[in-house]
């Protein structure tokens, strides 16, 4: 398991460095939004200001990887379906 707030950054695609800069860039973390995901502070930043550029690829209920991008991250936000934690930014999502 990987420690708290550890992500993996994936270069989306393969090919031309100029095709890559069009596709999100993908962090990924073992961690899910139920559990609570531990997020460096310069990432959410960059989230809220480029959000259809970077794209977080989380662990689902079932262990495969799910990926949300900043833009779904930030509506489930605003909808009160996940709650950030600003002291330590970390996603979780709400249940009930």
């Amino acid at each position: 398991m990987t420690p708290p707030g550890y992500f993996n950054r994936v270069a989306a695609g393969a090919g031309d460095v100029w095709e890559k800069l069009k596709d999100p860039v993908r962090f990924v973390a073992e961690e899910s939004l139920t559990g609570g995901v531990e997020i460096p502070y310069e990432l959410w930043r960059l989230m809220e200001i480029n959000p259809d550029s970077i794209a977080l690829v989380l662990s689902a209920e079932d262990g495969e990887p799910n990926e949300w991008s900043a833009s779904e991250l930030q509506q489930l936000k605003a909808a009160g379906q996940v709650h950030l934690h600003q002291s330590r930014f970390i996603l979780k999502e709400v249940t009930g």
